[in-house]
């Protein structure tokens, strides 16, 4: 689960390294598929965000099990996001660095 305040890393190759969580839209908590308010904390020099930019993110990887239409859990060993610029609805990166689960694509982030 993500809450308020939760730090995150970024698994797409936009440039930031990890991200802290300010706003979850319509709950409480997170789970993968949710959009999130996040701003960058940590990056790599060079690439396409700053410190303090604002984006929204959308959580690709929770560590909180997840249960799957057919009734299985999957869960990851760490939680992951992937930034999304505010304005648009397009990814910031070109790639995801991490395994995607294929509920995301039911939810029409392909």
């Amino acid at each position: 689960m993500i809450f308020n305040e939760t730090k995150l890393p970024v698994v797409d190759n936009s440039g930031a390294l990890t991200v802290k969580c300010f706003r979850i839209f319509k709950k409480s908590h997170g789970f993968i598929g949710d959009c999130l308010v996040v701003s960058v904390q940590t990056f790599r020099a060079g690439k396409k965000v700053k410190k303090g930019e604002v984006f929204k993110g959308i959580v690709v990887r929770t560590k909180f099990p997840f249960r799957r239409a057919t009734g299985n859990y999957i869960s990851f060993e760490k939680n992951g996001l992937v930034l999304w610029k505010r304005k648009e609805d397009s990814p910031v990166g070109t790639r995801v660095r991490s395994i995607v689960p294929l509920e995301l694509r039911f939810l029409g982030y392909m």
